[in-house]
């Protein structure tokens, strides 16, 4: 067994092995096995000049060949920058598809709750854990929804919407019924 290779990664101590470093083509396989000077610190550590916050993450990549990932977009951005950085194109990927994932939960229509029936309607307001803001739409002949005619009308910005109010009530949409003749979107809550 060979011994623990040593690195300061901008200041901070990490130590691994060879076989770990060495497990995917990229920066840390060149350095280690060609003829590339290496540069180390007075102690006779390895000496990266990068950030090391997120260095742990791609050491448990390189160790597992996967990770989990944080929540924060900001820290997954980060992660990626440095995945780049090492060459690590597998976890440039993971940061990418974790990325995208994120920016669609963020999306308004996957955060949208939708009630299609009455007797939905009905079920969710007659039981509710918390209380209900049922917020009616119409929709026009093309599928989108539909502008009020009334001029001093504003829409909302459903995601504002979301964000401020679905913490503390349960936020549902129901599409108006043809029958339902109505100029601007109808707001309900259940107690």
């Amino acid at each position: 067994m060979s011994s623990p290779i040593q690195l300061d990664v901008g200041g901070t101590k990490f130590k691994t092995s060879k076989s770990t470093l060495t497990r995917f083509d990229g920066f840390f396989k060149t350095m280690l096995e060609t003829s590339v000077p290496v540069e180390l610190d007075p102690s006779g550590h390895i000496f990266i000049d990068r950030d090391p916050t997120h260095f742990q993450v791609i050491l448990n990549y390189m160790r597992d060949d996967d990770v989990d990932l944080p929540d924060s977009e900001d820290a997954v951005k980060r992660i990626s920058r440095e995945a780049n950085f090492y060459l690590l194109h597998g976890l440039m990927e993971l940061c990418n598809q974790k990325l995208k994932n994120s920016a669609v939960k963020n999306l308004p229509m996957s955060r949208m709750k939708f009630l299609e029936t009455y007797e939905q309607v009905l079920r969710i307001i007659a039981n509710p854990q918390k209380p209900v803001i049922l917020v009616y739409y119409s929709v026009s002949a093309y599928g989108f929804i539909k502008k009020p005619e009334r001029a001093n009308f504003t829409f909302f910005n459903i995601s504002e919407f979301l964000d401020k109010y679905e913490n503390k009530f349960d936020v549902y949409f129901s599409k108006l019924k043809a029958e339902v003749v109505i100029k601007s979107v109808a707001l309900a809550v259940f107690d």
